[in-house]
């Protein structure tokens, strides 16, 4: 083989051998510009899915905080009911306690207005006895001439 084939020869070898690193080199290219698209697609999918969940515990978090809310205001009209309640209950108190005194002043003044009870034998007198529900019975003696 002469010089020349030789140098051709080598030429040749060096150039298939050139595009052999070319195409190797466009082939790792290719391959990392794949790989590259593939995890951004596979962060996209993971932001998207990532998103998707927080808006589910925000809406979550939304409803918890609407059902304390809802849980408060009910607690406190409850509240508001009960003291109300205990308000008026206070008053009815209050009411039925004065309505005792007021009938207790009243007996006391009819007691003292009454005449004094006569002893047991005077002449002309009047027993007045009373049966009352409970099966008591009260008996109480008058003078003929006075005025009840």
């Amino acid at each position: 083989m002469s010089r020349e084939e030789r140098v051709r020869r080598l030429r040749e070898i060096s150039k298939a051998t050139s595009r052999r690193e070319r195409v190797r080199r466009k082939e790792r290219l290719v391959m990392t510009v794949k790989v590259t698209r593939e995890m951004e697609g596979r962060a996209r999918a993971l932001r998207a899915e990532q998103d998707a969940e927080f808006g589910r515990a925000l809406e979550a978090d939304r409803e918890a905080e609407r059902v304390r809310a809802e849980k408060g205001r009910k607690e406190e009209e409850a509240r508001r009911a009960a003291e109300e309640e205990a308000g008026r209950e206070r008053e009815a108190r209050e009411r039925e306690e004065e309505e005792a005194k007021r009938r207790r002043e009243r007996r006391k003044e009819k007691k003292e207005g009454l005449p004094e009870e006569p002893g047991k034998g005077e002449n002309g007198v009047a027993a007045v006895v009373l049966r009352l529900p409970d099966g008591a019975r009260v008996g109480r003696r008058f003078r003929g001439g006075e005025r009840l």
